[in-house]
């Protein structure tokens, strides 16, 4: 998920890994991935002009066994046929590793895509999903305290005031533990509260505009007739109920996902947003 900070996260991987394997960081934005061997081009790490046979070959290189791949942009595959994903499986299949990023949303329409384009397919059961979920509070803390600046750091006062600001979501932790640092003087509320809105509601509006984009019209319509407080998800018919989960919002449980920063977002933005 884009607020769990998941470019960050397959870097990380990528790092850890590459003393033991060839590692392949690959975002598929901007690529039309239709057929396997533009999957097979988007995911080469030379940079090639004839993308004829390019699946085939991948596959019966040896190196492929010793390759990662890590693939972000997942939503890029909802344009794939038949061949493309496919191949994804024989490669999950001969790689070193093969690891997809996304967001809920991301997932659950490439799982419909899979499902139309090869009906009965397996595609999604062998694939291992891993939520990534907000950070613990004292993790949180670690979060901020760890990655402050030489010339001035955060202590566990400060690095709670954002917290209790914007929740726990690494990605959000990271806008506010940037901006605050960038302050002169006290970190108080105040030098959070102006954070919170300039650097993370309205320097990161665009991260929040692709969110509520994603959303499915039915989805963002129930957000913006409940400004401040989220619907009790029991209330809500079974189809709708199931649509909050396919996105992100809401858990198998039935619990509200803590999100204030997105929800704050809606509030002030969404409206200048056509649904």
């Amino acid at each position: 998920q884009r607020r769990s900070g998941k470019t960050s996260l397959l870097r990380h991987l990528g790092r850890r890994l590459s003393a033991e394997r060839e590692v392949i960081y690959v975002s598929l934005d901007g690529h039309r991935i239709v057929d396997d061997d533009d999957l097979a081009l988007a995911l080469s790490p030379a940079n090639l002009d004839d993308k004829r046979g390019l699946a085939r070959r991948i596959l019966a290189d040896p190196a492929t066994a010793k390759r990662v791949y890590l693939i972000d942009e997942l939503a890029y595959l909802n344009t794939s046929d038949q061949t493309a994903l496919g191949w994804l499986r024989q490669l999950w299949g001969k790689a070193g590793g093969v690891v997809l990023a996304g967001t809920p949303s991301d997932w659950w329409q490439l799982m419909e895509r899979s499902g139309r384009v090869v009906p009965g397919s397996s595609f999604g059961n062998d694939l291992t999903r891993e939520d990534v979920g907000a950070l613990s509070k004292l993790h949180a803390i670690e979060f901020l305290i760890g990655n402050s600046g030489e010339d001035k750091r955060l202590d566990e006062a400060a690095a709670l005031r954002i917290i209790e600001r914007c929740g726990s979501w690494p990605y959000y932790l990271n806008v506010m533990g940037e901006a605050v640092l960038r302050t002169d003087g006290e970190i108080d509320e105040q030098a959070v509260d102006s954070a919170y809105e300039k650097a993370l509601l309205h320097g990161a509006s665009a991260i929040f505009k692709a969110r509520w984009k994603e959303l499915p019209t039915l989805i963002g319509n129930l957000l913006l007739a409940h400004p401040g407080a989220r619907p009790d998800y029991y209330q809500l018919d079974r189809a709708l109920r199931s649509k909050l989960r396919d996105v992100g919002l809401c858990t198998p449980a039935g619990q509200w996902l803590e999100d204030r920063p997105f929800y704050d977002w809606i509030e002030r933005y969404a409206c200048e947003e056509e649904i």
